[in-house]
């Protein structure tokens, strides 16, 4: 009769029968199975713009939202964080009359590496309209839960779907807004509207 293993059994070993031989080495630790399921848990990262300073004209800066999309997008690859959703919108603290203002664009991704990679390439950028960078993220703002299947979300921001990334890297839009497929176009991403 075979033992079932658990999944931190099999990614790390573990679990298997030991040897019976005198000296051989320990066995190796097996990957987890391609059959794996996905986290039930999805984590998000928010990136924080400050309202103030996007924008050059009365238009742009009318128009601060749509002035962030476009710093983030100039940075932001699909291909670094696979799979994912991106909301939008002005923080909560924001909305309560902070003094700060704040605009904030967040990934939920299904691995913390992805996350990783979202605050690596944005602490590294220098944009004019990123908040300070003591202040540029925003953690857990659009948090999924997946335990019962269908996503669940977790919020602490009242921000909308702007968008979602497919397994192929394809931007999948709740809505056709024109400046959305005009943004996604000008950065040479594929898309479709749902």
């Amino acid at each position: 009769m075979t033992q079932k293993r658990t999944f931190l059994q099999r990614l790390f070993g573990g679990g298997e029968k030991p040897s019976t031989q005198r000296g051989a080495p320990p066995p190796a630790p097996s990957a987890p199975a391609a059959t794996e399921p996905l986290p039930t848990l999805w984590h998000s990262l928010g990136v924080q713009f400050d309202i103030d300073q996007l924008g050059t004209t009365d238009q742009e800066r009318m128009f601060y939202g749509q002035q962030a999309r476009l710093i983030f997008m100039k940075h932001f690859k699909s291909c670094h964080v696979g799979r994912c959703y991106l909301w939008h919108g002005d923080t909560q603290s924001t909305l309560d009359g902070a003094q700060a203002r704040r605009f904030c664009i967040a990934v939920t991704a299904n691995t913390p590496s992805a996350l990783e990679r979202v605050r690596t390439t944005f602490a590294r950028a220098a944009d004019k309209g990123l908040a300070p960078s003591s202040q540029r993220f925003l953690e857990h703002p659009v948090d999924l839960d997946f335990a019962s299947g269908a996503p669940k979300l977790i919020r602490r921001e009242p921000w909308p779907l702007w968008f979602s990334v497919d397994e192929t890297s394809t931007a999948v839009l709740p809505a056709a807004e024109r400046e959305d497929i005009e943004l996604l176009e000008r950065f040479g991403w594929p898309y479709r509207v749902r």
